[in-house]
């Protein structure tokens, strides 16, 4: 049965939180109790040991994270390099293409018509 009329979603939420919460009360507690016993029970070398791998886990995740920053600018770098190259290549395609077209009417004009090769320096 559904208190209120409310729904069993609803019910099962508003219930949840309390529970939860306590849980992870006791979860916090017993893991700093755990802790501290565990720090009694170690040795001062091997706190400082777990200390100074800890340390150098933060170091060497610093120096992945500048990593990734580097390649990712490498990247950023290389694709607008490349989209530059494919620019200039149609570039030099559409000069090509003028140029080609620049030469037919000069042979064309010159009276050469389709006998004359570029290149060839005039009628002939």
């Amino acid at each position: 049965m559904q208190p209120c009329g409310l729904s069993h979603r609803w019910y099962a939420t508003a219930v949840r939180p309390s529970a939860t919460m306590h849980r992870e009360s006791r979860l916090r507690a017993l893991w700093s109790t755990a802790s501290v016993v565990l720090l009694l029970w170690l040795s001062p070398v091997q706190v400082e040991t777990r200390n100074y791998t800890g340390i150098q886990l933060i170091d060497r995740n610093d120096e992945l994270c500048i990593l990734y920053e580097k390649s990712n600018i490498h990247d950023k770098t290389l694709g607008e390099g490349e989209r530059l190259l494919r620019v200039m290549g149609e570039e030099i395609r559409s000069l090509r293409i003028n140029i080609a077209e620049v030469e037919r009417q000069l042979h064309v004009s010159a009276g050469c018509g389709a006998v004359c090769r570029p290149g060839s320096g005039g009628a002939g």
